[in-house]
């Protein structure tokens, strides 16, 4: 019925599921563990062994591109958007022209 699951050395509890925005690092909160509602969702933590340098800086290239990608998204996207509204302006400006109030009232033929 249990899962028995068995944690790497090293592992520490994350402030996720039933801990999120919890202080982790005061007692407090490991103290009050017991009245927890259940289910209660435990996340834990623990460093990759196998992690080195050069894998750490694929990642970090990795990240960087993803990075200017969603940059080059954001601003294509909020240009976009700044044509959409001078579009909208033009069209209000020439919607208008047509409806606005005359300087003087028509001649009488």
């Amino acid at each position: 019925r249990f899962n028995n699951s068995r944690l790497p050395s090293g592992s520490h509890l994350l402030p996720m599921g039933a801990f999120v925005g919890k202080n982790l690092k005061t007692s407090v909160v490991y103290e009050k563990m017991e009245s927890l509602p259940v289910p209660a969702d435990f996340f834990f933590g623990w460093a990759k062994h196998d992690v080195t340098h050069q894998k750490i800086e694929a990642m970090k290239e990795f990240h960087m591109v993803k990075l200017a990608w969603c940059g080059t998204y954001c601003t294509n996207l909020l240009a976009a958007i700044d044509a959409f509204f001078a579009e909208v302006l033009e069209d209000l400006a020439m919607c208008g022209s047509l409806e606005t109030p005359m300087p003087h009232p028509p001649h009488m033929s």
